[in-house]
């Protein structure tokens, strides 16, 4: 999960601090419990740090968590992306953890690379799902100011990745209508065989949100190239 602070300068006021985990225990049948939350990154307000848990994925026998990355570069509103990996069998242990430097898996998080550049890139948070033997990521190219929502397949974990535009869902920030952060959800079958995803929605107009709530749900469409 991100950790975040908010500022008192508006509803977009907020400053990523760093990523921890959850882990929660599920009895057959049963409901969620809390265990423990372990720290995966320090707290830093530096707005270039990379923000761990943005994705994550489990594939063959590997728990691959995915972070984003806002350069900071002028009219670059897209994020670069970053994988590591860890074993499904042990993800609380740092030691196993593993990051991809361009050419293979290291044990140092300095010498992650990104996968993905940030002009073209990806939202800060996504989806990254395998299915089948294809790596599916799901998000706003360029942002959440971009009006589309893209599809990138690859073939592993880290690439490399092809991008696809899919349908369109207005940034708004023109509008005050809001669409961002999709999602996808290849857990829920649709009987057309397409990929299901979400698309969060909101109103820059909070005295419309309070009168009306459902100006806020959530949409859900599906990608059909």
């Amino acid at each position: 999960m991100l950790a975040d602070r908010r500022g008192d300068k508006g509803s977009f006021d907020f400053t990523f601090l760093g990523t921890s985990v959850a882990v929660f225990t599920v009895a057959d049948g049963g409901v969620p419990v809390l265990d423990k939350v372990l720290d995966l990154t320090p707290d830093s307000t530096d707005p270039q740090q990379v923000n761990w848990g943005a994705a994550a994925d489990v594939h063959d026998g590997w728990l691959y968590v995915y972070g984003t990355r806002l350069t900071g570069r002028p009219l670059e509103y897209g994020r670069e992306l970053y994988v590591a990996r860890a074993p499904v069998a042990d993800p609380r242990n740092r030691k196993g953890w593993q990051f991809y430097d361009g050419g293979g898996w290291r044990p140092d998080v300095h010498r992650a690379v990104a996968v993905l550049p940030s002009r073209g890139g990806v939202s800060q948070v996504l989806s990254v799902d395998s299915v089948g033997d294809t790596f599916v990521a799901v998000s706003k190219r360029d942002g959440d100011v971009n009006d589309y929502v893209y599809r990138w397949t690859a073939p592993t974990a880290h690439g490399p990745w092809t991008p696809t535009r899919e349908i369109r869902a207005p940034g708004g920030f023109d509008t005050g209508e809001l669409e961002y952060a999709p999602l996808a959800h290849p857990e829920i079958k649709l009987a057309s065989g397409h990929l299901l995803v979400s698309i969060s929605r909101n109103t820059t107009d909070l005295q419309r949100l309070v009168a009306d709530p459902q100006v806020g749900r959530p949409r859900f469409a599906e990608l059909t190239d």
